[in-house]
């Protein structure tokens, strides 16, 4: 897939070598990137971060080729610019692991995507498997809807533990603004969730929706005592 729209950030190996290093003076070890353009080349930005022991957490989706959240579809089109990216980072031993899909159960509306969701995490996790890759997590980063949280965290790991399970479990939030707290923003919510959850769950994004912004203080609370690893 070619689009020459596509901001592709692992194709900008100048910008790469700024970033990592920045990166790294942070003590960050993983970043996650989307979109991927499978055509184009990733070698010089992907040695970069693997050089720099940042792993890479990759959207398999582009705006072209991902899901429509009123009108979700899993079809064979999508299947094959999904594996192509697959293809084209299977190699690269610093990617982490792929997101199938992003958001895209994000209202009362877009519950029917569910299981297009979870055909694409199967079928992704078989065609990894049948290619003989090593296990490259596969996973979902689910919208900042907190009534449809908890159910989707259960949907995404019922049936088969290896074939249809996610591996991972993002969620993208955007309720810490300003000098927010741990409690204040939700985030005491969002770990009391994920107690005794099968898979890792972690913050897939973090921002804030309000006209206050966010000035990433969040990283305090999420890097700090009060949400450790359980």
């Amino acid at each position: 897939m070619t689009d020459l729209s596509t901001v592709d950030a692992l194709n900008n190996p100048e910008q790469c070598q700024v970033d990592a290093a920045l990166m790294k003076t942070l003590g960050v070890n993983t970043i996650r990137v989307y979109p991927a353009d499978s055509e184009r080349p990733h070698d010089d930005c992907m040695s970069t971060f693997a050089d720099a022991d940042i792993f890479v957490l990759l959207d398999l989706a582009t705006p072209i080729t991902g899901f429509i959240h009123v009108r979700p579809d899993w079809n064979i089109e999508m299947f094959n610019n999904y594996t192509k990216t697959l293809d084209a980072f299977a190699k690269y031993e610093y990617l982490l692991a792929v997101v199938a899909g992003n958001e895209v159960i994000n209202g009362d509306q877009s519950t029917s995507a569910a299981p297009y969701v979870k055909a694409a995490i199967r079928n992704i996790k078989a065609y990894r498997d049948g290619q003989g890759y090593r296990e490259i997590l596969v996973g979902y980063a689910a919208a900042d809807v907190i009534d449809l949280r908890l159910d989707t965290m259960n949907y995404m790991i019922c049936g088969d533990i290896t074939a249809t399970h996610v591996d991972f479990f993002g969620i993208n939030d955007y309720s810490w603004c300003d000098q927010s707290t741990f409690t204040m923003s939700g985030y005491s919510r969002v770990y009391d969730q994920a107690g005794d959850y099968p898979v890792p769950i972690f913050f897939s994004k973090t921002d804030c929706n309000n006209q206050g912004g966010c000035e990433s203080n969040d990283q305090k609370a999420v890097l700090g005592p009060q949400m450790g690893d359980r």
